[in-house]
């Protein structure tokens, strides 16, 4: 999404640039800002809790862009499931 240092951004700005136009820069920057507030890293650790929560059985995030790693992987069932999930909770 082209996101400069040090500039501003809503939560609600980069959660929309990662959904609608993939921007990993703001994914990843969700992810740091969310680390930073908790001290530790646990953003990916919530990706995974989700995941278990809304049952995606062959889901699985090591990093908070979901791919770009042999530990990410999912299955077409589990994202079907979460773009629902996605879709009716967030409109």
């Amino acid at each position: 999404s082209g996101i400069v240092p040090n500039e501003k951004m809503t939560f609600e700005e980069l959660l929309t640039a990662s959904l609608l136009t993939s921007a990993n820069d703001a994914t990843q920057q969700i992810r740091n800002s969310i680390d930073k507030k908790y001290g530790e890293p646990v953003f990916i650790k919530a990706m995974n809790h989700k995941a278990a929560f809304l049952n995606l059985t062959n889901t699985h995030f090591s990093n908070a862009m979901g791919f770009d790693s042999s530990e990410n992987y999912s299955s077409a069932e589990d994202l079907a499931r979460l773009a629902e999930y996605a879709l009716t909770n967030y409109p």
